[in-house]
């Protein structure tokens, strides 16, 4: 005998029928009373775990990042107003099916005004004065606003908009430094920006003397004075790799509110009851990889603890095949913070050369694939490897490698080289090129066949 559909008001009485699990969840108190009652009436079980549940009846205020955890685990959802909307009358012979829930289109990620962008539903206002130090558009011309990149762009507004100095920390090419470009671009705020190094003196945070061109000496301030001035954002980039003697010079800066005291100088006092003001706008936000990278030194609890601190994460194979996407058909991927689904604004391609392929897709699938199997057998998000296992230094495939591959092949299609040769010469020089011995090269070329990406390389004309 067939088993009855859920919630048919034809099946057989309760007794003589499988006995149907569902949860209630994310409902009001009415609403799961009510619903209870309505199932119980037809024989079906409540239970209290989505675990054993055929089926989650849920509330209309749901969060869609709940809902599919919830979808994940009971196969089917569907809220009470749609049973109770498609419930037939006592007599009816009509079978309910839970139909599948649909999730609404993703809100735009990025709305610009005049005066303000709103990011995920935070608003920060745009700088209204003009300055040279703003990242220009054609910085981000290959960005893709992937998941990693904007819970990064979240976490600097959050910072900005409660004035609190940002920590990013991350691994290489997590797109840190590139993710505080880009909000300031937005918000056409000027970025003074330092790359921190174990030569880094507290002279080149604050100042230091230097030959006054009417003879003698002057003190020429650095970037913290002159972006608290001004207005701007200082980008300290490596900021574990400079001495903590150096570091803690900021320790003042960080504070809420900043100050400053210019000891190296005439003692001029910035900030609060000060000698210059702190213009509204100043903020720092630092990037730095993990304390486990050669030579970086672990920030001091003080110093941490005067940060919003983030870990950027890298990126993954469904983000590199998103990135591809974008540089071929323009398309960002969506995105979700704070429990609500968000996208940015289709770009424009960058090498829709590409896209003109036959399977197109299924190219940039077998890429990004290649991409990180490679990059995992690196050691690459911290596993062992199996590429350089001898090497004092372990080799480096990120997605500066995919970047220039895309564009090396780009570049080789529009002068007319054949697309096989194209995409060989490009896989040679952008990641066999690093390679220092005959059998890492194999390996790699074994994973270039083995995803699709070639053909296998001993048949290559």
């Amino acid at each position: 005998m067939k088993a009855p559909d859920l919630f048919s008001t034809d099946a057989p009485p309760a007794a003589a029928r499988p006995r149907e699990a569902v949860v209630l969840t994310h409902m009001a108190e009415e609403e799961k009373t009510e619903a209870a009652a309505w199932l119980r009436e037809r024989g079906y079980r409540i239970v209290s775990s989505t675990r054993v549940a055929n089926l989650a009846l849920v509330g209309e205020g749901v969060a869609q990042n709940d809902l599919r955890q919830i979808c994940a685990i009971t196969g089917k959802a569907m809220t009470w107003r749609e049973l109770k909307a498609s419930r037939p009358s006592a007599n009816a012979s009509v079978t309910v099916v839970a139909p599948p829930l649909r999730e609404p289109d993703p809100e735009p990620l990025f709305i610009e005004e005049e005066d303000h962008v709103t990011l995920a539903g935070l608003v920060l206002p745009k700088n209204q004065h003009a300055s040279p130090l703003v990242p220009p558009a054609a910085q981000f011309a290959h960005l893709v606003i992937d998941q990693p990149l904007a819970e990064t762009m979240r976490a600097i507004a959050v910072g900005v908009v409660h004035g609190r100095p940002v920590a990013l920390e991350g691994e290489t090419a997590a797109a840190k430094t590139t993710a505080v470009l880009y909000l300031a671009h937005l918000l056409r705020q000027g970025v003074r920006r330092l790359n921190l190094n174990g030569a880094t003196d507290a002279g080149e945070l604050v100042g230091r003397f230097a030959p006054a061109p009417e003879g003698g000496f002057r003190f020429v301030e650095s970037v913290l004075p002159q972006a608290m001035r001004h207005g701007e954002w200082v980008l300290l980039d490596e900021i574990n790799l400079a001495e903590p003697q150096c570091v803690e010079r900021l320790n003042p800066v960080l504070e809420q509110p900043p100050t400053l005291i210019l000891s190296e100088n005439d003692g001029t006092v910035f900030g609060c009851n000060g000698d210059i003001p702190v213009h509204d706008d100043f903020r720092v936000i630092a990037t730095y990889n993990p304390a486990a990278y050669t030579g970086r030194n672990a920030l001091s609890p003080a110093l941490r603890s005067r940060f919003h601190v983030h870990c950027a994460k890298a990126p993954g194979l469904q983000q590199d095949l998103e990135l591809l996407r974008r540089l071929v058909h323009g398309t960002q991927p969506v995105v979700t913070l704070a429990g609500r689904r968000w996208q940015a604004d289709k770009a424009q391609p960058v090498y829709a050369s590409i896209a003109d392929w036959p399977e197109a897709d299924a190219f940039l699938a077998a890429l990004a694939k290649f991409h990180n199997h490679v990059a995992k057998a690196a050691g690459q998000g911290g596993g062992e490897a199996s590429l350089g296992r001898d090497r004092s230094e372990r080799y480096c495939f990120n997605r500066r490698s995919l970047l220039f591959l895309v564009a090396m092949l780009d570049c080789a299609l529009r002068d007319g080289t054949d697309p096989d040769t194209a995409l060989r010469t490009a896989v040679g020089d952008v990641y066999l090129g690093q390679l220092d011995n005959a059998s890492d090269e194999r390996a790699v070329i074994r994973m270039a066949e083995a995803c699709g990406l070639i053909r296998p390389w001993k048949d290559a004309a």
